[in-house]
């Protein structure tokens, strides 16, 4: 999941009309839609927002940064002025560096810039933890606010003249005048300010610089939206009758969500995956898993006019600094290079993954005709069906399995991986002040003993929490006057939470989920970078994915299960049977899961191809299912996200760039079998090196070069086309 921090390529479907007054008038009506929203908050939110900002911001204390994260100093009441203080000392701070007299060095430029503003820095990702899993509406109604602001300040301040003017003087003396972590991180900014359209003219600036603010504001909305839907929706039953097939424990929580929601003595099943999932996988009742997976897979009405306009945006913001379309300017910066390369591996593997899942749903068919079921397989039947084949074709009982895996021993296993791999050791913290009581704090310390960094953990679903689960940095490595600076990183999760008999149990997937939040984590924790800019996760998408992908592999490694399954009652390890029972059925479903990624990412990459702004409202619903049909999607297949409520694509920074998650599976692939080549998968040699080569690294040197030089080749897509088959 993400951080925080098609058939053939085509063009846009729809034409741009031709005569001049037309599109002025098109385009007023789409700028009167975009006001409108933006103006859609409350009078009385915007005043208190706008009083906030205008507060006496000399008055207010800085919170110290020098420790571990406070979370109180996020309130509504001062968050905007306290924000808005940083803002003004950061931009001090930039134009004293722009200033300068002396002439431009590393030191008195990009070092000075790399240091500046921490305090900000610091304070906005405090509020983005928040923001993502500790919100409300009040919350909400600041970072509407206050997100599009501190866009808007980080735009002006790259799209400063003197100071571009010093970087890129810097810039032409070329890498030979620096070490190669410096050169890399002034290339970072060079091309970063370039990407800001520092290039530009003042006239053209100016209209970039509206374009981020009104995407910043957009991308708020759209998230609010799903989240809201999300929250909001519950598929309340009142007859157990109707529950038959769904095992006791979902009974129990969905029947303590009911409670919860003031439905005493019925079952609410809800929209958060660890609902949704086993409810799919489980319930009998035909027309009840319709229900849930349409209001699942159509969320997002309210999404339309916003993706549009982000659409658009995005288009325009690529045609100014220079690029056909926004996928263009994505992938400039990423490993991929270009949305040629993209295709062609998504291509390639695509025939694999259909054919793969037509060759499952056939099998699905199959049993439903055995049965006497009468219809023909659609979506909502597929996950209920899969799980009576993998039960009758590998005796595997994910339910069973899941009384091994619960959410302590699992956590456990991924700490014992680091301990094996690479001697660190992982110890709960006491007394350490978080945001609420589901947060547990742990240090991490390396093999003698010298402090690695600090890990918190966020797992269960709660209101005013983001569905799905990801990674992110407190506080960022770096060193500074001697010192090495450790990070402060979160891995947050919305696992089922334990009733009172039973704790939390995972399922493979979310066990997987965990031990790849947790390969984000120590990607940041093992980093031993000089510079904030290029230390930890700040690496291109595409690469970035690679080390938490990696550490999925060890999850149903039988010497691995040995290690962290055990039974929730009894303790018991998980026995040889039930091991075999899982490798036989690793490959189960594969063709399927490929499938609704690839589609994903083809969607994502489709809309961000477009190369022309669309002045009138498109129907989203009908472009998404023009992409579909033109890759001859399975009709009883859904992509992973559709267009209106994927957060990856219009929230969460992920948009063109979705395609990562396939491109670094090619990538982790590669890297876990050099782990099995070497005679053991704890193989201490390989792990050093990988931790050296590529996780201390960071951003510090190109990806590609330090994949060749750890792998000693190239990529190949060989070894994750050997999983689909």
């Amino acid at each position: 999941m993400p951080l925080r921090r098609n058939c053939k390529k085509t063009k846009s479907m729809f034409c741009v009309c031709s005569h001049d007054i037309c599109c002025d008038m098109k385009r007023i009506i789409l700028s009167i839609i975009i006001v409108f929203m933006i103006s859609s908050c409350s009078k009385k939110e915007q005043q208190a927002a706008q009083l906030s900002m205008s507060e006496d911001v000399d008055s207010l204390v800085i919170p110290d940064f020098d420790s571990l994260p406070d979370f109180s100093c996020v309130n509504v009441e001062n968050v905007l002025p306290l924000m808005q203080k940083l803002m003004q000392l950061h931009q001090d701070e930039v134009e004293k560096i722009a200033d300068n007299k002396q002439l431009p060095s590393f030191e008195n430029t990009v070092e000075a810039l790399e240091f500046s503003g921490m305090p900000l820095d610091r304070m906005a990702c405090i509020f983005n933890t928040l923001y993502y899993a500790e919100t409300s509406a009040k919350l909400d109604s600041v970072a509407e606010v206050l997100l599009p602001k501190l866009k808007e300040h980080e735009t002006g301040l790259l799209l400063n003249k003197k100071l571009f003017a010093r970087i890129e003087k810097l810039y032409q003396a070329g890498p030979e005048s620096y070490t190669e972590e410096q050169y890399r991180a002034l290339e970072v900014y060079y091309k970063k300010f370039l990407r800001s359209g520092a290039a530009l003219d003042d006239e053209q600036k100016k209209k970039l610089s509206d374009i981020e603010k009104q995407i910043s504001f957009l991308e708020v909305q759209f998230s609010k939206n799903i989240l809201s839907e999300t929250n909001d929706y519950k598929l309340v039953v009142e007859d157990k009758a109707d529950l038959a097939g769904i095992p006791q424990n979902v009974l129990d929580l969905a029947a303590a969500d009911a409670k919860m929601a003031g439905l005493d003595g019925k079952w609410a099943f809800t929209l958060q995956k660890s609902s949704f999932v086993p409810f799919m996988q489980y319930a009998k009742n035909r027309e009840l898993r319709r229900k849930l997976y349409e209001a699942y897979y159509s969320r997002g009405g309210a999404n339309e006019p916003i993706v549009n306009a982000i659409l658009n945006l995005r288009t325009e913001k690529a045609h100014l600094l220079g690029f056909d379309s926004y996928a263009d300017f994505v992938l400039d910066g990423n490993m991929a290079a270009n949305t040629a390369n993209v295709y062609g591996l998504l291509d390639e593997l695509w025939r694999y993954a259909r054919k793969k899942a037509l060759s499952e749903a056939k099998d699905l068919q199959k049993l439903i005709d055995e049965e006497g079921g009468g219809f023909t397989l659609q979506a909502w039947d597929w996950w209920y069906y899969a799980e009576k084949i993998r039960q009758r074709k590998y005796n595997l009982n994910e339910e069973a399995l899941r009384s091994y895996l619960s959410l302590d021993n699992v956590r456990d296993g991924a700490f014992m991986l680091a301990k094996k791999l690479w001697g660190v050791n992982i110890t709960e913290m006491s007394g350490v002040k978080t945001y609420n009581e589901d947060v547990v704090v742990y240090r991490v310390t390396d093999k003698d003993g010298s402090e690695l960094g600090v890990l918190y953990t966020d797992y269960f679903p709660r209101e005013g929490k983001r569905a799905g689960a990801w990674m992110d940095e407190l506080t960022r490595q770096y060193k500074l006057n001697g010192e090495n600076h450790r990070p402060v990183v979160i891995n947050v999760a919305n696992f089922t939470r334990p009733t009172a008999d039973v704790p939390s149990l995972l399922n493979l997937d979310e066990a997987e989920t965990l031990f790849h939040e947790f390969g984000h984590a120590m990607n940041s924790i093992f980093s031993q970078c000089t510079y904030p800019s290029v230390s930890g996760v700040s690496t291109p998408s595409d690469f970035v994915e690679m080390p938490s992908q990696l550490l999925e592999n060890w999850v149903t490694e039988p010497q691995m299960l040995k290690l962290y399954a055990k039974h929730y009652k009894t303790g018991e390890t998980i026995p040889d049977s039930l091991i075999a029972q899982v490798q036989k059925s690793k490959r189960f479903n594969r063709g399927f899961e490929m499938t609704e990624l690839l589609a994903a990412a083809y969607l994502d990459l489709n809309v961000h191809s477009i190369t022309e702004v669309h002045e009138e409202q498109r129907s989203i619903r009908d472009l998404e299912n023009h992409y579909l049909k033109m890759l001859c999607m399975p009709e009883m297949i859904s992509p992973r996200y559709g267009l209106l409520h994927f957060n990856h694509s219009f929230s969460f920074g992920y948009e063109a760039a979705y395609y990562s998650y396939v491109w670094s599976r090619v990538l982790s692939s590669s890297v876990f079998s050099k782990f099995k080549r070497s005679g053991s998968i704890f193989d201490n040699q390989t792990a050093e090196a990988y931790r050296t080569e590529i996780l201390e690294k960071g951003n510090s040197a190109d990806p590609m070069a330090l994949y060749v030089n750890f792998m000693g080749t190239a990529p190949s897509v060989n070894m994750l086309i050997e999983e689909i088959r």
